[in-house]
């Protein structure tokens, strides 16, 4: 490229031009600067304090808790649920009450009514509350609990309804 055509360029891209070299020549200026060391801050952390879990019996919890008395007044200390209560650790099964029984050949299903009022068809396998049902036969059904022990339900005569 010649020096005249350089010249004949319109004053745009003469600026455009020189704003490239200038751009250039502070890249290499600071490509070829040396770094310093002393520019990155360390990482300090903090030591943490370690948790020690400390596991409580469900007397010491409640007794604990009564103690607090959130409500002002004397903490009410004696009057503590019996040990029989607080050593229980299951909720008891909650049972549907069977209404009716379909055997087939693969197996069946049954149609039970749960404590609230809804009526649930349940099949082989099938999960009810906590109940997993096992078999069905006519007029009866087993299920087997969280505890893997079998519930047998049967159906109530049809006169017999509440």
């Amino acid at each position: 490229m010649r020096l005249a055509d350089v010249r004949d360029w319109s004053l745009a891209t003469r600026l455009a031009g020189g704003a490239l070299v200038v751009a250039l020549l502070i890249d290499v200026a600071l490509l070829v600067r040396p770094r310093r060391a002393d520019a990155v801050l360390p990482l300090t952390i903090r030591p943490v304090t370690r948790i020690a879990v400390r596991p409580l019996e469900h007397a010491e919890l409640v007794r604990e808790a009564a103690e607090r008395s959130p409500f002002g007044g004397t903490p009410v200390v004696d009057v503590l649920a019996p040990a029989a209560l607080l050593t229980q650790s299951t909720v008891p099964v909650v049972r549907p009450r069977l209404i009716g029984t379909v055997v087939e050949s693969g197996g069946g299903f049954v149609v039970v009514e749960l404590s609230d009022g809804r009526v649930q068809v349940v099949r082989i396998g099938d999960r009810v509350g906590d109940l997993r049902l096992r078999s069905v036969s006519a007029g009866m059904a087993v299920f087997d609990d969280p505890r893997d022990a079998r519930i047998t339900l049967r159906t109530s005569p049809p006169d017999s309804r509440p």
